[in-house]
């Protein structure tokens, strides 16, 4: 079987690869929306869990804040099929 891997609508193409091409260790996060009134600045090396999907399970990760808007998180094991457009929740 096949699996989406990447979109390139300005090009009109799909790319697709194998089940083993949609793990990832790691993805950048815009458009953060924390439930506390506090500066995202003190998300920065904050060791907690992720879920990239409702049924997904909590994976353990790290937060890098990247700019005022901007998480990269990087994952304690490989996470299966993370795309872009999808919600990241933190947990602690």
């Amino acid at each position: 079987a096949y699996y989406v891997l990447k979109v390139e609508p300005l090009n009109n193409r799909v790319i697709v690869g194998k089940d083993a091409e949609v793990f990832k260790k790691s993805l950048n996060c815009n458009n953060i929306n924390l439930l506390i009134d506090e500066d995202i600045n003190y998300l920065n090396n904050l060791k907690g869990f992720v879920k990239t999907r409702a049924r997904d399970n909590k994976n353990e990760a790290i937060l890098k804040v990247k700019g005022k808007d901007e998480i990269y998180i990087e994952f304690e094991k490989v996470v299966r099929a993370i795309t872009p457009g999808q919600v990241a929740v933190f947990y602690t």
